[in-house]
């Protein structure tokens, strides 16, 4: 190169360095949000990153395959699943891609029942999400650590490891829910994202894919718009700070069909609507109801609208849900990671951040039990932010002189979270919902029909229903349904038999889904078997006989002996497995069943039928003080007066605030001519419950009887205290001060 070219080449890096400094200068503040920030490039990843890769996904698999639900779940499963397997119409909003995957996923792959093959999809779903946050933080981890591929991978599959036996992901993972699938596109989101920064091709294709992926993870689930925000702001940065390369506005403009194309699936809905299939939720064939539908309207009574509960569940949700996904003792990896972010890839840091606080704005304000599930996204996120902070670590190492082989030791780490929580995730014997709905179903007459109440009972139900064919003479009706008009057309539709009525008669006030309920009864007891769960009032003239969980309801003054004869109906749980908080609560409503029967068998005088229904329901559940309080009621009534005490007491241990538990104690003990101990009773009676007439007249008896005229006077006070109406309570006391002169 010549001597005057030379020159020309320098004034050139002057000029340009000159421009940069410049333009660096010119951004001041804006840099603080990414503006500006330089492009850091992408190096390509070699044969030892993508081999790691794989081994996560593949040990994901393995890990879920080893704890996954060998049948139907609780949740949403027994929705989702027969809508999947029908190509019918879940709950709002539908989720059609779901519905279509899972219905090609079933037919394509023969292993297990439908219910088995969906969950191995969720766990497919969860473990491609494991691998993108692997390499997610691998390519990150070329900006903090460049020198280091060993700490990329290290941090990479610790990260991948943290999400993968995080609690509530995991949960997910082995069941045929739809976050699994929610949080594989947020990730598959951010991924393309992340790799868009770094590609400097001019007409890249991947806005583009983002555009389509976004659009199709919105025919999934609408929790995606969590990820929309931050979105945003990480285009507009790349544009900005690639505006000479294209226009922002016409690249946005090209963006836009690619998002719009994939919401064509929701037309899904309404044409399978008309088909009028066996799951048909909200029948969305019309525009209104399609409209209601797909913006949830149905759940919008979840909201919470006060601002001091917001800021309660935010405070709550952060200090308890984040620290029980990883343990206290990894959580805190994630501050570290997030400096390092800021320091290294801010406009990484800002997306990742605005996520989760996205993510938190719109799930404070939901008032439902598993709002764990609604965190997914920044739980993934954390999982990021923890790999990122290894990556911090490890390149302070390398400052230091330290050998880079020595993060190896940081692959130990996700041993803690899956010590922690393989027993609560472990659902490879979990057979209560199956083994329910059988029970139910099998104990059923013939053509009979069943009052459905709440996603527990009755989505295990409906799989039983409608995928594994069982019990097709059976009629399925959602009572919580009943005050809607498309769903008593659903009903008219599928089970004519029933002879529901739109608008049948009812008095002023009346609440229509009540009069509907009371209109199926009139039409249908003493024509078929009509049962319903037990924790729902029958109406007037009608009485419900206790099959275990459920109730048969029958006209008022039928055989109760007979029907509860033959509402003796066997019962099959396996139990091979930890409980989890839906199981407990079934095994406490079977309990509560096996008690409501021999409560029953109380009634009528057959005590010893009454014991032996009591004791199948502890066997169930030992820890329900009203059974023991029940048992002692029949001792009582037979005269074992021992029996009947040690059951009393027993009930009491488990609950000493249970209302006439010391009372019935006193009462034997006064029948025994105890009347010291009785007196005693009673008197603890009145400590618990001081405004109990009855307490008070046992005790002024005891203490008359005793001849402790003190005591006497003082219980009569009461009384009148109590009555101040009743004459004889007065006159009593006056007889009492008189004695006493």
């Amino acid at each position: 190169m010549s001597r005057k070219k030379k020159q020309q080449a320098t004034k050139q890096k002057v000029s340009v360095s000159s421009v940069s400094q410049t333009s660096r200068i010119s951004w001041g503040g804006l840099s603080l949000i990414g503006i500006g920030e330089a492009n850091a490039g992408e190096n390509r990843l070699g044969i030892k990153e993508y081999g790691c890769g794989i081994f996560v996904f593949l040990a994901a698999v393995f890990i879920y395959l080893l704890t996954l639900t060998p049948d139907i779940g609780f949740h949403d499963c027994g929705d989702m699943v027969p809508a999947a397997m029908q190509l019918g119409v879940c709950h709002p909003p539908g989720y059609p891609f779901f519905c279509l995957l899972g219905k090609l996923f079933i037919s394509l792959v023969p292993i297990g029942n439908i219910a088995y093959r969906m969950n191995f999809l969720s766990s497919l779903f969860a473990s491609t999400t494991v691998m993108l946050v692997y390499f997610i933080v691998v390519r990150i981890g070329q900006s903090i650590v460049p020198c280091s591929r060993i700490s990329h991978i290290v941090s990479g599959v610790v990260s991948a490891g943290m999400l993968a036996f995080a609690t509530t992901f995991w949960e997910q993972a082995v069941i045929a829910e739809k976050y699994s699938l929610n949080v594989l596109f947020a990730s598959l989101l951010l991924f393309i994202l992340i790799k868009w920064q770094s590609d400097t091709r001019t007409n890249s294709p991947l806005p583009y894919i983002f555009a389509a992926t976004l659009g199709l993870a919105f025919t999934h689930h609408l929790q995606t718009i969590y990820i929309v925000p931050a979105s945003i702001y990480f285009i507009m940065v790349i544009l900005w700070n690639r505006s000479r390369q294209s226009s922002p506005l016409q690249l946005m403009l090209a963006m836009l069909p690619c998002f719009i194309i994939p919401l064509l699936l929701y037309l899904y809905l309404p044409l399978r609507a008309m088909s009028h299939p066996p799951l048909n939720w909200g029948d969305p064939q019309t525009l209104p109801r399609f409209i209601d539908y797909i913006t949830i309207q149905a759940y919008k009574h979840f909201i919470i609208s006060s601002p001091a509960v917001w800021l309660k569940n935010a405070w709550t949700h952060m200090t308890t849900f984040f620290p029980n996904q990883f343990t206290w003792w990894i959580v805190w990896l994630s501050i570290p990671g997030f400096i390092s972010l800021i320091k290294y890839r801010r406009t990484i840091s800002l997306l990742l951040c605005l996520v989760v606080l996205t993510n938190i704005a719109a799930a404070v304000r939901y008032g439902i039990s598993n709002i764990q599930d609604y965190y997914l996204t920044s739980f993934m996120v954390f999982a990021i932010f923890i790999g990122c902070g290894l990556l911090g670590i490890m390149k302070f190492g390398i400052n230091k002189a330290l050998p880079p082989a020595i993060a190896v030791i940081f692959l130990a780490l996700p041993i803690i979270p899956f010590h922690a929580h393989y027993n609560h995730c472990q659902y490879r014997n979990y057979y209560f919902p199956p083994d329910i709905a059988r029970n139910l179903l099998t104990s059923l007459d013939q053509d009979s029909v069943i009052l459905i109440k709440g996603d527990v009972n009755g989505f295990p139900v409906w799989y039983q229903r409608y995928v594994e064919n069982k019990r097709e003479d059976v009629a399925l009706v959602d009572t919580p349904f009943l005050f809607q008009d498309w769903y008593i057309e659903h009903v008219r539709h599928n089970f004519p038999q029933l002879k529901a009525d739109v608008s049948p008669p009812a008095s002023p006030g009346e609440e229509l889904g009540y009069v509907r309920f009371r209109d199926i009864l009139k039409k249908n007891v003493g024509q078929r078997g009509v049962y319903h769960y037990s924790d729902e009032p029958v109406p007037q003239g009608y009485m419900g006989i206790p099959y275990s969980f459920f109730v048969k309801i029958v006209n008022e003054g039928s055989d109760t002996l007979a029907e509860l004869k033959d509402g003796d109906v066997p019962l099959i749980l396996r139990r091979d497995c930890p409980l989890d908080a839906k199981a407990t609560d079934m095994l406490r409503n079977y309990a509560g069943g096996y008690n409501n029967r021999g409560n029953n068998y109380l009634g009528i005088g057959k005590y010893d039928l009454a014991i032996y229904e009591l004791n199948r329901a502890l066997k169930i559940d030992g820890n329900i003080p009203v059974i023991y309080y029940n048992l002692g009621r029949c001792y009582s009534q037979k005269g074992q007066t021992k029996e009947a005490i040690d059951n009393f007491k027993h009930a009491l241990t488990l609950n000493p605030k249970q209302p006439g538990i010391h009372k019935s104690i006193g009462g034997l003990y006064e029948k025994s001519n105890n009347l010291h101990d009785a007196l005693k009773e009673y008197k603890q009676e009145a400590a618990i419950f001081p405004d109990d007439v009855e307490t008070y007249l046992a005790i002024a008896r005891t203490s008359h009887e005793l001849k402790m005229l003190d005591e006497t006077i003082s219980a009569c006070e009461q009384l009148v205290r109590l009555v101040p109406d009743n004459a004889d309570f007065r006159k009593n006391l006056a007889l009492l001060y008189r004695q006493k002169e």
